[in-house]
């Protein structure tokens, strides 16, 4: 196994505590709050990390090109958090995580184009699979009453979601060219934490979080991102766009298994089915 593909492996065990973390911290609390105190912690640990490592002697190799690739990064990392978590805050994550996940389609088209990464038979198969995967998974019951999923904004929110981590990943691939991926991820994170304060004023959204375990979930959060991004990002600097992004979907697996312990949500015949098809076709997409 390559070393990019252990990255990448690391990168979805930390994205799914993330989500799941995420979603315990979201009950009461406004999700563009939510996105600002994972912002910042992820901002103080990826900072912390970059110091320690003596990477901020590169800051001065940064050249406009590389800042603005990483600001339009941050910039689209920004939206896909506030679209994922308010998602996240309506809707079961078992059906969020996999439509969200679906920006591989985005990404695939974008890679070949920009970094002309070959599109295999394998790896179109392995997409198409996904896709399969994904539409099993988010199978949604009949019952409105069932599982959060009456009010269906989250939809719409988890696939603006989907193209804002596509252009995530493709403008992040853009800006960490020359320089390490700890200090372009630290660079890029900074963007977000403005994002959030617009959005809140915006919102009218309350600061106050007054239960202690709200905030021990979203800063266990933030941390599991700052780790998740820090891993995902080197993969990204070393390993092809498409495999690293593909790998990264395993996260579904994971957070479906997390939150059908800790919130109960049922994990369906179709569920399940959807998953192996998913994992299937990462499979392919990577070898």
């Amino acid at each position: 196994m390559q070393i990019w593909m252990i990255y990448a492996l690391v990168a979805a065990v930390f994205a799914s505590g993330t989500n799941v973390l995420a979603k315990a911290g979201l009950a009461g609390v406004g999700s563009n709050v939510a996105t600002l105190v994972r912002a910042v912690v992820a901002l103080l640990f990826t900072w912390i990390v970059v110091f320690s490592q003596g990477l901020h002697l590169q800051l001065g190799a940064v050249d406009s090109t590389t800042l603005l690739f990483l600001v339009l990064s941050g910039l689209s990392a920004g939206g896909s958090w506030l679209c994922f978590l308010y998602a996240l805050k309506l809707g079961p994550v078992q059906y969020v995580m996999p439509l969200d996940k679906s920006s591989i389609v985005i990404t695939m088209v974008l890679s070949a184009i920009l970094f002309a990464e070959p599109l295999t038979v394998l790896s179109v198969l392995g997409i198409v699979a996904i896709l399969s995967g994904t539409y099993l998974m988010i199978n949604i019951p009949k019952d409105p009453d069932k599982r959060q999923t009456k009010d269906k904004k989250w939809i719409v929110y988890a696939l603006l979601g989907a193209v804002f981590c596509s252009l995530t990943t493709i403008f992040g691939r853009m800006g960490i060219v020359g320089i390490h991926a700890t200090l372009g991820v630290a660079i890029r994170t900074i963007v977000i934490i403005p994002m959030s304060l617009i959005m809140i004023k915006a919102t009218k959204q309350s600061f106050a979080i007054s239960d202690k375990k709200k905030w021990l979930y979203l800063v266990g959060s933030g941390l599991c991102t700052g780790f998740s991004w820090l891993f995902f990002y080197r993969a990204l600097q070393v390993g092809h766009v498409l495999a690293v992004v593909s790998l990264d979907r395993l996260s579904i697996v994971l957070a479906c298994l997390l939150a059908a312990v800790f919130f109960k949500e049922r994990m369906t015949k179709k569920t399940v089915l959807g998953l192996a098809v998913l994992v299937t076709g990462t499979m392919l997409v990577v070898f």
